[in-house]
């Protein structure tokens, strides 16, 4: 059966006439998920497999795929106009125009999510639908992913909840003697078996803790050094992201592991509607500052979609209003004086007085 439909359509063509804009095309993945509610795994790691989501000004909407997806979006999506492309014979671009100008969308200005699509694809659609008018809609389709429903609220919630107490299982078991590849394993299997349907892991230990990103490898994890877990994971297409960090044997939280709480709190404070995304910032440095050490990075957060970043990013500079409703991950690393860089991330929902944990 299909998803429930979290997209508010009025709001959603309220912005395209404001805009000027006779419909708008979700091209990324995160895009076609919000607008249609299908979630179709291959479409990120296949980039030749396009997929587009139609909306037009007037609330009608019409899906281009594959023909491989056409089962999976007639049971997943709310969309019941569907239109399928036979892979390697067809050309997807060829399909969209001809489905715009079906839809009366000849000399019009259609929106078009222009960042995910690659300018070759969109030289093909020019070409094949040239008195069409297309122009960026990556911000107007950030715009109306950014605030989420109640529904969509609860959803990331599972997300939240199942990753993090994952990861507080993991590190309540010994870790040391271990690689960090093993100890990545185990926890792909744990979030696997809490509900997770795919999952990013970073564990880092030792001098790894300093490399963004940092792929797990064969060092063996040793008492008394420093331990980086980062996950983002997806529950049903839903995301959540956290990050946890400890010192390797330690009794009792170190004076970095306390600092670090601090300092997040601190960052966590800041963080509610109303406020802007560089306030969050300037919280947490401050808070580094009086715990004694230093806030590392650009940024100590952003928000969250339905499958990765997107704005606002909480940046020292950034004017960006924080917004009730929007889902962030407040991530904050810190290095204290004298000791090791530590790491902590959570997923948080912003209300007008203040923002929650999504797990707690």
């Amino acid at each position: 059966m299909a998803r429930k439909n979290f997209l508010d359509m009025a709001q959603f063509c309220q912005r395209m006439k404001e805009q000027g804009l006779a419909a708008v095309i979700a091209a990324s993945p995160n895009a076609v998920f919000h607008t249609s509610g299908c979630l179709i795994i291959t479409h990120n790691p296949i980039r030749d497999r396009l997929a587009f989501c139609i909306t037009t000004a007037e609330g009608r909407q019409c899906l281009v795929v594959c023909t491989i997806e056409v089962s999976l979006c007639e049971h997943d999506s709310w969309v019941k106009d569907i239109r399928g492309y036979v892979e390697f014979k067809e050309l997807p671009t060829h399909l969209l125009a001809k489905t715009l100008t079906e839809l009366g969308l000849s000399n019009k200005t259609v929106g078009i999510d222009l960042d995910y699509l690659r300018e070759s694809y969109f030289r093909e659609l020019t070409e094949a639908a040239p008195n069409v008018n297309f122009v960026a809609a990556d911000g107007l389709l950030d715009e109306i992913r950014e605030v989420k429903s109640d529904g969509q609220i609860a959803l990331m919630r599972d997300a939240a909840v199942g990753s993090e107490a994952a990861i507080a299982d993991l590190l309540q078991e010994p870790l040391t003697g271990q690689s960090e590849r093993q100890v990545r394993a185990r926890l792909r299997r744990t979030l696997a078996d809490r509900g997770a349907d795919g999952s990013y892991l970073v564990v880092a230990a030792g001098p790894n803790v300093v490399v963004p990103g940092h792929r797990a490898g064969d060092h063996v994890l040793a008492a008394g050094e420093p331990l980086v877990i980062d996950a983002a994971v997806t529950y049903d297409g839903y995301v959540a992201e956290a990050a946890a960090s400890c010192v390797l044997g330690a009794v009792a939280a170190t004076a970095a592991e306390t600092a670090l709480n601090s300092v997040y709190r601190a960052g966590a404070y800041a963080l509610r509607a109303g406020r802007r995304a560089g306030d969050v910032f300037a919280a947490a440095e401050a808070g580094a500052r009086k715990a004694g050490g230093v806030l590392i990075g650009d940024t100590v957060g952003y928000g969250l979609s339905f499958g990765g970043k997107e704005p606002p990013f909480l940046a020292r500079n950034s004017a960006e209003a924080l917004k009730s409703g929007m889902t962030v991950a407040l991530d904050v690393t810190y290095q204290h004086s004298g000791g090791p860089m530590l790491r902590r991330k959570q997923t948080w929902v912003l209300a007008a007085d203040r923002a929650r944990e999504l797990s707690g």
